[in-house]
Order: structure tokens, then sequence, then C-alpha cells
């Protein structure tokens, strides 16, 4: 069975580590904070602990129904699960009912002290799955299960009927935007940012807003960039007003004008939950039309919003 283990290294370190290190944190807190695998040897020893798990094996395979018992800290409002959908090749491992050589698709449901909080469908390959949860004010204990609608068999001489093989399961904080944007044709596509009205090649629209994670040292957003001067050159220069909203509240403006743009703007206390990240909104007062082709309306050129890192001006 040595081709099924799948190894895995978390920030650097062995995902085994984690795994012990946690086990011992949460002893007293009632339950396992997560399981990071990479030892069989040690995660045997922690899903042995009595009551603690059912349905999955030291190999970390998971039968159709596992159930296991998790701490949930009060800093991490995401149930995620991670693993593999094994493909068994030829279909000989196919549960019962369905035609040989059609690959695994399942679909994992999520509950937590009983209640469902999510599904998802699983196809062959490694997956990702994550459930909001309501925040604790002091860590506890949760009962998480996990439900497969569909099974395989490992090939002989195992044949054991499982969904997938756990890479970790545990509760993590939900995932945070950068806290910068300077590679605008990349940097955009994460999800993340939930950018509007700005575009990869750095222009940005009468209004502009995306989502910033703040890091704990820094207190002031920056944005460079340069304001164009469209038309001809006799014609009136151009001038518009930029207003950076925070959250929802005015934090700055500042009167642009054709040429360089730099605004430095101090991040309003108590704007937003702790770890939440910060909605930026970019707003001008006036814009200007690219030339055609491409006719966009636009108020400036971005070069970089976001917290600058420690010690560059």
């Amino acid at each position: 069975m040595g081709r099924w283990i799948h190894r895995q290294r978390v920030d650097g370190r062995s995902a085994g580590y984690r795994s012990r290190q946690d086990a011992r944190v949460s002893k007293r807190e009632g339950g396992l904070r997560s399981l990071l695998f990479d030892h069989e040897q040690s995660f045997r020893r922690e899903i042995g602990l009595p009551g603690r798990c059912v349905g999955l094996d030291g190999d970390r395979w998971a039968a159709q129904n596992v159930s296991l018992r998790l701490t949930q800290p009060p800093d991490r409002a995401q149930l995620v699960v991670r693993g593999m959908v094994p493909d068994v090749g030829d279909g000989a491992g196919r549960a019962p009912g369905t035609a040989a050589g059609t690959a695994l698709r399942t679909t994992l449901h999520l509950f937590v002290d009983g209640q469902h909080v999510g599904e998802q469908a699983l196809g062959v390959g490694d997956f990702e799955m994550r459930a909001d949860m309501p925040p604790l004010a002091t860590p506890g204990a949760r009962r998480v299960e996990l439900k497969f609608s569909d099974v395989t068999h490992l090939p002989a001489p195992d044949a054991r009927a499982v969904a997938c093989q756990i890479h970790s399961i545990g509760f993590e904080p939900p995932p945070a935007p950068p806290s910068r944007v300077e590679r605008f044709d990349t940097d955009l596509r994460n999800p993340l940012l939930k950018a509007s009205g700005l575009y990869g090649d750095g222009w940005a629209g009468p209004v502009a807003s995306l989502q910033l994670a703040q890091p704990g040292d820094a207190d002031e957003i920056t944005i460079r960039g340069m304001v164009p001067q469209i038309g001809p050159a006799t014609a009136e220069p151009f001038r518009a007003e930029l207003v950076v909203v925070i959250d929802g509240k005015e934090a700055a403006r500042q009167s642009v004008s054709p040429g360089p743009l730099e605004m430095r703007v101090a991040v309003p206390t108590s704007t937003t939950e702790i770890d939440a990240p910060l909605n930026v909104e970019l707003r001008f007062s006036a814009a200007q039309t690219l030339p055609p082709p491409d006719g966009r309306s636009v108020g400036a050129r971005l070069s970089f919003i976001g917290f600058a890192p420690p010690g560059e001006p």
C-alpha cells in the first residue's frame, strides 16, 4: 500500500510535528485542535485516543462516514478539510452499482455537532473544502462528521472501501486577501481581492475598490501611479479630486492633476473587526476617456496600492 501514501509539509515543518504539537496543546480542551499528517505512526497514536476518531484509519484513508472530535479555537472560524480522491485506474475497485472504468465522484457533506455546515462535489485528485463556523468565545470541543455519498475500493490485497485520503482537517482562520497590489496583471486574478474598477494594465476607473489585509505592523496605505493628460496639448489641464474611503468612511482626499500620483492614507482606528480585510475605495470626482479603440473611462493608472513593506519609502 506504499504507493497510496501521500505526504505534505505545512509552513516549512513536517505536518506530523504540527499535529503532535496541536494534540498536546488541546488535551485539556477536550479534543485535537487539528490533524495535519505526515508520519503515519504519530497519526495512529492521535486517532487511537478513546472517542477521538471513527472511520479514519492510521494511514489516513477515510471510510464513507468519519467522526472525530476537534477543538475550535476562538480565532479560527472555518473548518477546513484537505485530501485526495484516489484514481484506482481500471475501475475494478468501484463500489457496487458503479460502472467499471468510471472515475470516482462523490459528494462530501460536513456536519459539526450534528448540524450540516456544507457540501462539496469531489472528483479524482486533491481537494480543499472550507465551511464557515460561528466563532467561539473560548476554545471548545466540536464533534466533526464527514459523510461521503460514494466510495471506491483500494486495489487488492487491501480492498478497503474508501472515499478519500485525508491530508489535513481542522479549524483555521478564513483565507485573507493580499496586503498590496503591484503586479496588476497577476495580482488582480486573486478572487479574495474582490477588485472592481481596476484593470490588469493598472488603469483605475472613476470608482475602484478592493479588499486588502492589514499587516499587524502597518497603519498606512500607499497609492502610487500617474494621472494622464488625454486630449490636445492646448486643452485645459485635467483636474480631479481623489477620495479614499476605507470601510465606508472617508479616510483622505487629495487634488490630482497630470503627472505622478502618490498618496499616503492613514487607516482609521476601529474601522473593522480584528483581522477582517479592509474594504478600500478610490473615488475620482472626474475621469478621462482613453483614446480609441480603448474607450475606457479612467481616473489614473496605478503602479501600487496597499501596505508597503517595512523600510520601503
